[in-house]
């Protein structure tokens, strides 16, 4: 069974099969596999470059220190997701409006803060606030500042 996208018309790498080991084998041998699209060379480079940076370990080790800092930045109404450790953090409020005007206050702030709903998730959603390790402290206070005066 294999699958396909829309991937290319989106102008977008990627799309995959779901199988087994034998299955890939027997996909890869058939001659339209041949003709598929591979990945393009700076994509390919990109994720080389990544897999190299994220060996070496400073990446991580600085990314590790950001989310700590946010944590200790963040105003009561920011929290990590799904749990502390990981780079994303939500803003929640019980109000699915207020969600949205916070949403568009933190964008005309410079903040890419999205409105989301995930299934399982609280029903009027949260906005999710993802940080990096490209983020300086800097950043992170400003953000902390923002999400405060909301």
């Amino acid at each position: 069974h294999s699958c396909g996208s829309l991937s290319k018309a989106f102008g977008a790498g990627g799309g995959f099969v779901p199988c087994s080991a034998r299955m890939a084998a027997a996909i890869r041998a058939l001659p339209v596999y041949a003709g598929a699209t591979p990945v393009a060379p700076p994509v390919a480079a990109a994720a080389t470059e990544a897999a190299r940076l994220f060996a070496e370990g400073g990446v991580r080790r600085r990314l590790a220190e950001r989310i700590e800092a946010m944590r200790a930045l963040a105003p009561p109404s920011m929290r990590p997701l799904p749990e502390p450790g990981l780079p994303w953090f939500g803003i929640r409020h019980e109000s699915a409006r207020v969600l949205a005007r916070w949403s568009r206050t933190l964008a005309d702030r410079g903040f890419l803060a999205p409105h989301v709903r995930y299934f399982g998730g609280p029903a009027e959603g949260m906005l999710k606030v993802a940080v990096s390790a490209a983020h300086s402290e800097r950043d992170l206070e400003r953000l902390a500042r923002a999400v405060a005066t909301l």
